[in-house]
């Protein structure tokens, strides 16, 4: 349960923060979110993967924001959203789980709808 609040928190921190947050905050909760994901159980999992999905969402938008105004100054070019290296080990140990057959069903599809979405991204 406290697992949850302070993902909460990490999530109102980023959507609230944005960049700024990001840039300093991102590696160390990076860091606890793929360190956390195999020691916890389907709640917290799931919690996990909530709070990847607003960290990327955010990180996206950010993005997004930038390019926005740097096409006011250029012409319309092909843009295309990057994840940060910090996500990367997160990324992966939610796709190792994911691809564990004893994990519940419920947890691999969260992590595989998450994955999926950033793949949609690119």
């Amino acid at each position: 349960d406290n697992l949850r609040v302070v993902l909460r928190r990490v999530e109102a921190y980023a959507v609230l923060g944005g960049a700024a947050f990001l840039s300093q905050w991102l590696s160390p909760i990076a860091a606890m979110l793929a360190n956390t994901i195999p020691q916890v159980r389907d709640r917290g999992n799931l919690a996990v993967a909530d709070t990847v999905e607003c960290l990327v969402l955010t990180i996206t938008a950010t993005q997004h924001h930038q390019l926005h105004l740097e096409q006011q100054q250029q012409q319309h070019k092909q843009f295309r959203y990057q994840i940060p290296s910090e996500l990367v080990g997160v990324l992966c140990e939610m796709y190792r789980v994911s691809m564990r057959p004893r994990e519940s069903d419920l947890v691999r599809s969260a992590f595989l709808a998450v994955l999926c979405r950033i793949c949609a991204l690119r």
